[in-house]
């Protein structure tokens, strides 16, 4: 197994992010998502714990890993299981009853933990502390952008993470738009700036 010495997300954690240093994660584990997301995998446990550190700052490169409760959905089978780490589970999932023959959920359930990660780099907190929070917010709460805008979130941003954490998976970004999103664009942007013979 390659070996990485920087170890994961989770160890940088501990203060914001600049916001092209979070915009270029969010923008690979992005990419790794609509792979697996095209091929019909679903990683279902997306945390800043399973994305692995290749190079840190100031020009990331990181890699998904821990597929161990990833799935595969075709015709013959479909996301019924309750499964994830509890802090970055969407609230299609909080509803979730496995028990029940009821509708099976569906892949923005990584997209929702991206946002949530995309949040925590941004702010340097979790968007919802609580599950009060989560609550309150799922049912037509306001979005909680104050810290996005403390830490000086371009409205781009801003507009990514809100999209991202769409209390109904229907309205939520996949994988493919968020890839189209102003805010992951700009990533292009960055990487010209940073190495102008691009």
């Amino acid at each position: 197994m390659e070996y990485l010495e920087h170890g994961d997300l989770q160890q940088f954690l501990d203060a914001p992010f600049p916001e092209p240093e979070a915009r270029s994660v969010t923008c690979q584990a992005l990419e790794a998502l609509q792979y697996m997301h095209t091929n019909g995998f679903t990683h279902r446990d997306l945390k800043p714990g399973n994305i692995l550190v290749l190079h840190s700052r100031p020009d990331w490169w990181v890699k998904l890993a821990d597929f161990g409760m990833s799935k595969r959905v075709d015709q013959d089978t479909a996301l019924r299981s309750f499964v994830g780490t509890i802090q970055y589970l969407a609230p299609e999932l909080h509803r979730f009853d496995e028990k029940q023959k009821g509708p099976s959920y569906t892949s923005a359930v990584d997209v929702w933990a991206l946002g949530l990660i995309a949040y925590r780099m941004m702010t340097g907190q979790a968007a919802f502390p609580g599950n009060l929070e989560l609550f309150t917010y799922t049912m037509g709460g306001p979005f909680p952008s104050d810290l996005l805008v403390q830490s000086s979130a371009s409205a781009e941003c801003c507009d990514f993470i809100e999209k991202s954490l769409a209390p109904s998976a229907a309205a939520r970004l996949t994988a493919d738009s968020g890839l189209m999103h102003a805010w992951i664009k700009m990533a292009d942007e960055d990487a010209t700036v940073d190495n102008p013979s691009r």
